[in-house]
């Protein structure tokens, strides 16, 4: 079974403009660094390519068989700022 969230910041593919969703949206832990730093650049699939890495990364380090753990060093990206996030990346 799975979910689709967040419909409502849904887009079109082939889209004229923004959209329209203020700030930037999704877990910042997994956003490309080019997507974390720059809002003129365009999205596109090497952002999505980078943050299945990063989803794949974090995944590893926090993921030991049955036991779930955590890496410190790591939790803070949930609460850094946009701008350190990126250079700790």
């Amino acid at each position: 079974r799975a979910f689709l969230i967040d419909l409502d910041l849904a887009i079109k593919e082939q889209r004229e403009k923004s959209s329209g969703a203020r700030g930037k949206t999704g877990t910042r832990a997994f956003m490309a660094i080019g997507a974390l730093l720059d809002d003129e650049e365009p999205h596109s699939f090497m952002h999505d390519l980078e943050s299945f890495f990063w989803v794949f990364f974090w995944i590893c380090i926090h993921y030991n068989g049955s036991q779930e753990r955590v890496v410190p060093q790591f939790e803070k990206w949930n609460y850094a700022d946009t701008e350190e996030l990126a250079k700790q990346k």
